[in-house]
């Protein structure tokens, strides 16, 4: 029997492919790395092992930059004193 096309993704953190289902998708979303667990949130979408150390690395790897890009499209900086 013909089990038919498994979507493969790749962890963020770690670079492994692994079958969409055994991934989480995580989004950013307001400057935050949130999961995704229904898979249908709008945003920056990037999968990551469900494994804690790989969600840690991911958010080291993430968080700066994607935090920094939100605030600069939202202009939310804070005027210089």
């Amino acid at each position: 029997m013909k089990r038919g096309h498994v979507p493969l993704r790749t962890c963020r953190a770690c670079r492994r492919q692994a079958p969409k289902q055994e991934l989480r998708r995580m989004v950013v979303q307001q400057g935050r790395l949130v999961d995704d667990e229904r898979q249908l949130a709008a945003g920056y979408g990037v999968y990551c092992c469900r494994d804690g150390a790989c969600r840690e690395r991911l958010g080291k790897k993430l968080g700066k930059g994607k935090k920094d890009d939100y605030a600069k499209s939202n202009n939310t900086e804070h005027p210089p004193s």
